[in-house]
């Protein structure tokens, strides 16, 4: 992925598209939670959470809830 972003954006994501039992049993007692946006971004103090789709793609239950409880956190 490339793409170019604004001075002072800070950036991250998680590499959590495996299916192999072992790397999510082992994500999951590091505290990754399913549904977990892709990427993280803070820009003038704020939080924001991207999650990146397909065109076709669509929002999955756990990442529904990871958003409600995000939202509820303020």
């Amino acid at each position: 992925m490339k793409f170019r972003l604004m001075p002072g954006v800070w950036w991250t994501s998680i590499d959590h598209a495996t299916k192999d039992e072992r790397l999510v049993m082992a994500r999951a007692a590091r505290g990754v939670k399913p549904g977990i946006a892709d990427m993280l971004m803070v820009l003038g103090g704020r939080a924001h959470f991207l999650e990146l789709k397909t065109m076709d793609g669509f929002e999955s239950h756990a990442q529904e809830l990871n958003g409600v409880g995000i939202r509820a956190a303020g």
